[in-house]
């Protein structure tokens, strides 16, 4: 941290889910890098901004495409406890697709019928969005950070530059403890339009314990 308002960040991931778009939750890894910076502009106002470089391939290691990413989101503090944000938001994401089948993936999937990377990304994503956020704690985060059930609820409108149409977006999530010392928790999103400009749907159920 530079100082109170001023925040950067780096992070590097290798062969983790990715879950860009509903085919690449269901069957793709992503590896890369992400920079970030966020500044503070006032007691309730911040600005985040981030770059991030990916490779994304398919769980039977075949090339996918690799992107290029960048995001923008301006943030007022609105309320505490629980935090609520408006926020507006905008991301640029570039992708170099690869050519050819996916025969590993056929294979497995035991299909006759060609899959090709370009079902799971599109030559590129441009959206500008609004939004809130309503926030309770960090659920999936071990140790207790707040009283009681943490939560999350992310809603947003955006325009689509590319496909020329309003989407809509949607983010949830809810962890409860049920011994004390874990946590329970349910999370999932819904899209009419993911980076593909398809409908996405995705749920996750977890649980961990702390010792």
């Amino acid at each position: 941290q530079l100082g109170p308002w001023l925040s950067p960040s780096a992070s590097f991931f290798w062969n983790t889910p990715a879950t860009q778009s509903e085919n690449l939750t269901l069957v793709g890894r992503q590896s890369g890098v992400q920079l970030g910076t966020a500044w503070q502009l006032s007691s309730r106002t911040s600005l985040n901004a981030n770059i991030q470089a990916r490779q994304f391939r398919s769980d039977y290691s075949e090339k996918i495409g690799d992107s290029k990413q960048i995001s923008l989101r301006l943030s007022d503090t609105m309320h505490r406890v629980p935090i609520w944000q408006i926020y507006t938001q905008y991301d640029l994401q570039e992708n170099d697709i690869a050519s050819g089948e996916l025969t590993r993936l056929m294979a497995h999937a035991d299909t006759a019928l060609p899959v090709t990377p370009d079902a799971f990304l599109s030559d590129k994503f441009h959206r500008f969005a609004i939004g809130q956020r309503i926030s309770h704690g960090s659920i999936g985060r071990q140790g207790p950070d707040v009283k009681g059930a943490r939560y999350l609820l992310d809603t947003s409108m955006g325009y689509n530059f590319e496909l020329d149409e309003i989407d809509l977006n949607v983010s949830f999530g809810l962890g409860v403890r049920v011994f004390g010392g874990d946590e329970l928790s349910v999370t999932g999103s819904w899209q009419n339009a993911d980076i593909n400009g398809q409908t996405s749907t995705q749920l996750n159920v977890k649980y961990f314990m702390d010792f």
